[in-house]
């Protein structure tokens, strides 16, 4: 009983976050398009907007990297919501990303930039989508400006913009992955891990159908 509130209480905050933005009037999600569902690329448009919109394009990717790589590392939350919302500290200011836990409103108040999170966001989640990692498997970031203690105990990736990501030896083996589905299910691959999330999903997914039959 208590793993299912505990799920059921996870779903309700993912679908809280998401319906704090709406999609802009003249954007539609076909069905089929997106690898997740609308709540997690809701998700995935609210954390661009308050953590990356000041970016340069390839920087905002990267940013929205880090929450894909996080959603298919078995070390954090398995849904795009779960990973944006996580709080490891347990306290009011101990977000992952802290704009969600910062005690401001969640709802986008420039049109044009919340418009812009969703065209990002959906292009990173769409089905038939090309684009790379350009962090090189990043889990981990900072502002340039800042030298956090916790970056000496990772690996430098690379530099994009004013952030600089990290990620780690576990992260760098990829026969660990595991996927975290809505299911509850876990599926572990030996492969190495696809180099974008549309590929991770479709791999997964595939994965799931052959251990159910």
């Amino acid at each position: 009983m208590r793993l299912i509130l505990t799920a059921l209480g996870a779903l309700l905050l993912g679908a809280s976050l998401a319906g704090a933005a709406e999609l802009p009037k003249d954007i539609r999600v076909g069905p089929g398009t997106l690898v997740v569902a609308k709540k997690d690329m809701l998700c995935l448009a609210l954390n661009d907007y308050w953590e990356a919109r000041g970016e340069t394009l390839q920087g905002r990717v990267a940013v929205a990297q880090v929450v894909l790589n996080r959603a298919r590392d078995p070390r954090f939350p398995g849904s795009i919501c779960d990973v944006v919302q996580e709080n490891r500290s347990g306290m009011g200011r101990g977000c992952q990303f802290s704009w969600y836990c910062d005690g401001k409103a969640d709802a986008p108040v420039e049109e044009d930039a919340w418009r812009s999170s969703v065209l990002l966001s959906m292009s990173v989640l769409r089905r038939d989508n090309a684009i790379n990692d350009p962090t090189r498997g990043a889990l981990w970031y900072h502002n340039g400006t800042v030298a956090p203690s916790w970056a000496d105990r990772l690996d430098r990736t690379v530099r994009i913009g004013t952030h600089v990501f990290y990620t780690d030896t576990v992260a760098r083996r990829p026969a660990t992955q595991t996927a975290k589905r809505d299911t509850g299910t876990s599926t572990t691959t030996g492969t190495p891990v696809p180099s974008t999330f549309a590929d991770w999903i479709d791999t997964v997914q595939e994965g799931e159908q052959v251990a159910g039959q």
